[in-house]
């Protein structure tokens, strides 16, 4: 994910998310069958096609009950949406924004499932660029490596399903386990996306529950858990998510 913050893009819709009485004072959409397994994205900077995907895999869950695993593979080779100057994908291990790739996504009509594109792009084997429906070009360059380098979304937004998010993830390389909240985290640095599927209370400290995509033997089993009600590294700031017709 580039470390900065996005532009406002005039063909995005804005919205308040709806609001939900008696919310609990705990949820989890993993107990719902809404949530795919962790996945790995390697040593490349993926994590916002792993952030856009899985948002649009939940949402699809809300419309169907039913779980795909959709290709994160095609987000990151075909996306050329990130940017735009070039005229075509750059397969996308530069960095990108989860609300662009759902504008890539809705022009698409839609992407592949993760059996038919498999993800390949922080991995040893080599991949084959683009080889998406309807793609017969695209430009790569060599992998560059992932440096580790006041919450306004409240409980009831997650009522829409599991939502893409970013932070600062700076100090994140360093947890291992328990609720997630640096002394020094500047909530304007998001450089990391991520994916909300619920939210907790342990004691008196809230926090939300947040799936990464650097394997199941990180964390807490791939997930980690953050201080919710403060914006803790900037957790509130870049909360999207797709709608599904």
């Amino acid at each position: 994910m580039q470390s900065q913050t996005p532009p406002i893009h005039s063909a995005l819709r804005y919205m308040k998310f709806p609001t939900v009485a008696n919310v609990p004072n705990s949820f989890d959409w993993r107990d719902y069958g809404a949530v795919t397994p962790v996945k790995d994205q390697g040593a490349v900077g993926t994590c916002w096609a792993f952030s856009t995907v899985q948002n649009v895999e939940g949402q699809w869950f809300m419309k169907s009950k039913a779980l795909a695993e959709l290709s994160i593979e095609q987000i990151v080779d075909c996306d050329d949406m990130q940017n735009p100057d070039l005229g075509q994908a750059d397969c996308g291990v530069h960095g990108g924004w989860p609300y662009l790739s759902f504008q890539y996504m809705m022009r698409q009509g839609g992407i592949e499932s993760e059996s038919t594109y498999p993800y390949c792009a922080g991995l040893k084997n080599s991949c084959k660029p683009c080889n998406a429906p309807g793609y017969n070009k695209t430009i790569c360059g060599p992998p560059v490596p992932y440096c580790l380098i006041k919450d306004s979304c409240e409980s009831a937004s997650m009522m829409t399903g599991p939502l893409s998010a970013a932070l600062n993830a700076e100090q994140l390389q360093f947890y291992h386990e328990g609720i997630f909240n640096p002394p020094v985290c500047n909530p304007k640095t998001l450089n990391h996306a991520v994916l909300l599927v619920g939210w907790g209370q342990e004691g008196s400290t809230p926090y939300w529950i947040v799936k990464n995509s650097w394997d199941v033997n990180w964390g807490e089993h791939g997930y980690f858990r953050i201080l919710r009600g403060n914006g803790t590294c900037g957790i509130n700031t870049q909360v999207t998510t797709a709608i599904l017709h």
